[in-house]
């Protein structure tokens, strides 16, 4: 008989077993729906602030670039006589003025070109001119600009393609 009442305490014992198992299984079930709920909410969260900072940005983009774009539209809102070309072409040069304080503010820099040799990091090639020496910079046709070193566009420039002691009559 004690054979008997051994199958029934194993078995209670594996029917206890059981059941803390599945309670075991429900407590992990209901922590990972809500890990995977925290993990959805804060993804929804994050991509709102995203978009929030990049609505900002535009703001204070828009809140430096406008004063210029009304300078520019006064300049261009009516053709100089003879008699007020100067003030016209100081306003022009106020804009100017305006827009390099602009980028100094916004820690952009130029892209020097003057007297230098041609680097396919910092100078996009546009034309060549086979009268000056292989690799100058000739002309700088668009300026190129780069913030905290960083390239944000490079400098369009005509570069020399002529070789030293390359005779054109050869």
């Amino acid at each position: 008989m004690t054979d008997g009442s051994e199958q029934q305490t194993k078995k209670q014992s594996l029917e206890k077993r059981i059941e803390e198992l599945e309670a075991t299984l429900k407590e992990h079930t209901a922590g990972w729906q809500r890990a995977r709920a925290d993990y959805q909410n804060l993804k929804r969260e994050s991509e709102e602030k995203q978009h929030s900072y990049a609505d900002l940005t535009r703001r204070r983009m828009l809140q430096d670039l406008l004063p210029i774009y009304d300078l520019l539209k006064r300049a261009t809102e009516t053709t100089p006589d003879a008699e007020h070309v100067t003030s016209w072409i100081s306003g022009v040069q106020q804009i100017v003025t305006t827009w390099k304080n602009l980028l100094t503010r916004w820690q952009v820099t130029t892209i020097d070109t003057e007297n230098k040799s041609f680097d396919p990091s910092l100078h996009e090639a546009v034309g060549t001119d086979g009268n000056m020496q292989v690799g100058a910079i000739v002309k700088e046709l668009e300026g190129g600009y780069m913030v905290n070193g960083v390239l944000v566009r490079p400098a369009k420039v005509i570069v020399g393609t002529k070789e030293e002691g390359k005779n054109k009559a050869s």
